[in-house]
């Protein structure tokens, strides 16, 4: 796969991987034939030494399985999905994973930081010389669990949005650079399965279409707005190997450009998602910006929301 021109590997520790349907499945302590299980901790420090000999970054989903397991409970509301879902499944995969980069000298990549106790493991790993970068998502720091009632099930994720103090930690984690990325994390559904009970409807969130303005808007908050293109360009090319063609406006750069009116306002309104869930976590919510065109490799691919001409492949960039 690196040959073929893979920027990274990911592992999912606490999902399965479905033979016959072709994907990964949350299914912790679940024993099913169709099921091939999550990657454990062993699979992970006998794969990070290959990883790092490729100079490739290697991802985690970082949620311990055995952790998950062990607060398994049925669903019904969201309290049940905070409690099956603690932040302590968190902070021990990132305290092993971060265990297992330093041993193999792999870089550890944590994908949708979520909570305060998640970032502090990660920070007592760093401070130590782990290499180990983190991202979070919009949501996690636009939303609280006391949004629930209003959002309804399109809030419904994995990791979950928690507490203000996660949320809190969270930002302050990005104004600090301790967490360089935010990403959307998107996984979308249809309207149809997000509106069933709590039990039914899927877990997942669309978040492409609202990421770079959620990102200005936050910077915009942090006082420095030119800190968004760090977080959803600079930083995420930086980690894949990408940094001498994405990321920059310089000469020799892919034109990869998201022209913004910082003087018009953008809701988040279902009418005007693009995704196949309408419904996004973040309905309600309105930024500071509006985009106006964007280009793909010196292309005009989208303006005033509406895409036009033909979508341009990045070629791939041999490493």
């Amino acid at each position: 796969m690196a040959a073929a021109g893979a920027v990274g590997f990911k592992a999912y520790l606490a999902y399965s991987f479905s033979l016959s349907r072709k994907q990964v499945m949350y299914s912790p302590g679940v024993e099913d034939p169709d099921l091939e299980p999550p990657a454990d901790y062993g699979t992970l420090a006998r794969l990070a030494p290959v990883v790092a000999q490729l100079g490739l970054p290697l991802a985690i989903h970082a949620e311990d399985p055995t952790v998950l397991a062990a607060f398994r409970r049925p669903l019904l509301n969201y309290d049940d999905l905070l409690q099956s879902r603690p932040p302590d499944a968190e902070a021990v995969a990132v305290s092993a994973a971060a265990a297992i980069a330093r041993e193999s000298g792999v870089h550890m990549h944590v994908a949708h930081l979520s909570s305060a106790l998640g970032l502090r493991a990660a920070e007592d790993a760093i401070q130590v010389g782990t290499s180990l970068s983190l991202e979070t998502c919009p949501q996690f720091l636009l939303l609280t669990a006391q949004d629930f009632d209003r959002v309804g099930t399109a809030m419904k994720m994995l990791p979950p949005i928690r507490t203000a103090a996660d949320r809190d930690a969270l930002v302050d984690g990005l104004k600090r650079g301790v967490i360089s990325m935010v990403s959307t994390d998107h996984a979308p559904h249809t309207d149809e399965e997000k509106s069933r009970d709590f039990a039914d409807a899927p877990s997942g969130s669309p978040g492409v279409q609202t990421l770079y303005l959620s990102c200005l808007q936050l910077a915009k908050d942090l006082g420095n707005v030119w800190l968004a293109p760090r977080w959803v360009s600079q930083a995420p090319a930086e980690l894949v190997g990408l940094a001498e063609h994405k990321g920059a406006i310089a000469p020799g750069f892919d034109a990869d450009l998201v022209i913004v009116d910082p003087k018009r306002k953008t809701g988040v309104r279902a009418e005007e998602m693009r995704s196949r869930q309408r419904h996004s976590a973040l309905a309600g919510k309105e930024f500071d910006f509006a985009i106006k065109e964007v280009f793909l490799r010196g292309e005009p691919v989208t303006r005033e929301t509406r895409t036009r001409g033909r979508m341009v492949r990045p070629a791939m960039v041999a490493r």
